[in-house]
């Protein structure tokens, strides 16, 4: 099997505190790609400068040239050992090597560069022991949850943070994630409008970064066990008033409006909630997608160093996210009105 190893730099930079600045829109892009995608789930960008990109709709996989617009497809969708069952997102690992995650208890795909070399079988330990990857590090570990059924008659489930190691399948634990509890969030038809929990990431140097929801604060742990606990990160209280209450439903799918009416909604909106997870830049620092509002009803995301401190906001334009980062870019999948997807390239930070 491929042992991933790979070496980052550790940068910080300090800056003026985000509670002093307006939030800011990206620098304007340097590239963009004509080729059009149906749902764009991850960008992994090469030492070339190229991207490996994935489209969960399509269920395919291309490396694309931005310079150039040319754009290649890798691999197919079957069952043989250069293939894969469903482009799911590519998590990064040594140099220009990637792992596509399969769906829990099914293979990996592993890439070099541009080129399907191999796959872990679904009977490998380390797939027996994972079963939602969070991320990997330079020493050939991945980051997973595994569930910690809090004590009868208690309403709030929590987990424990392990990371395993991908040659063997051994773990440790290294945290407790906790979520709110249940009875505390308004319940529609059939779940809660809004899910708060922790949320983790692996960054590849081995920085481990873990999204408190309430409060809302980042902590770190440092490869050498050093944990870096952020202190709580000041945000505005946003009540659910009937503005936020109209707004809110504006921005439901049709899906979820066949749900139902809401019967019950909460107080106030918390800052952060579940549904887009954290993603650490090359640089070090976490990126935090808020939870939308009636005055931010577009993405805004928080950029978080190393010592817990909100450097900076990130306001998006509608129908666009972030979703992924390079060595000096972030990559930013952008939709027309009719769903179509495209794929532009700024620099960052």
């Amino acid at each position: 099997m491929t042992r991933f190893v790979i070496g980052t730099l550790l940068a910080f930079q300090l800056v003026i505190p985000a509670s002093a600045q307006r939030p800011a829109s990206l620098a304007p892009a340097n590239a963009k790609l004509a080729q059009e995608f149906s749902e764009l789930s991850s960008v992994r960008e090469l030492s070339d400068g190229r991207v490996l990109i994935t489209d969960r709709i399509e269920s395919k996989v291309v490396v694309a040239d931005l310079t150039t617009g040319r754009v290649t497809a890798i691999g197919r969708v079957g069952d043989g050992p250069l293939e894969y069952r469903m482009a799911l997102p590519l998590a990064a690992a040594a140099g220009n090597q990637s792992i596509m995650l399969g769906m829990p208890g099914t293979r990996w795909t592993l890439f070099d560069g541009d080129k399907i070399v191999g796959t872990l079988a679904p009977d490998a330990p380390v797939i027996k022991a994972v079963p939602f990857p969070y991320g990997f590090d330079r020493d050939g570990h991945v980051l997973t949850t595994i569930s910690a059924r809090s004590p009868r008659g208690s309403a709030e489930d929590s987990a424990f943070l392990v990371r395993v190691a991908v040659s063997t399948g051994t773990s440790d634990t290294i945290s407790r994630l906790g979520s709110v509890a249940a009875a505390s969030l308004p319940r529609g038809e059939q779940r809660p409008i809004y899910t708060v929990y922790d949320q983790a990431v692996l960054a590849l140097d081995g920085w481990v970064a873990v999204l408190r929801g309430a409060p809302y604060r980042v902590d770190w742990r440092s490869p050498d066990d050093r944990w870096i606990v952020g202190h709580p990160i000041s945000t505005p209280v946003v009540k659910m008033d009937a503005r936020e209450r109209q707004a809110f439903l504006d921005r439901r799918s049709d899906a979820a409006k066949k749900r139902g009416a809401i019967t019950d909604w909460p107080t106030t909106i918390p800052p952060v909630t579940a549904g887009w997870p954290p993603m650490v830049t090359m640089d070090g620092r976490l990126l935090v997608r808020r939870t939308p509002t009636a005055d931010f009803p577009t993405p805004l995301y928080d950029v978080v160093n190393r010592q817990g401190i909100r450097e900076r906001q990130i306001l998006m334009p509608q129908n666009s996210r972030i979703v992924g980062f390079g060595a000096h870019s972030v990559y930013v999948v952008n939709a027309d009105d009719s769903g179509i997807e495209h794929l532009t390239r700024h620099p960052w930070p």
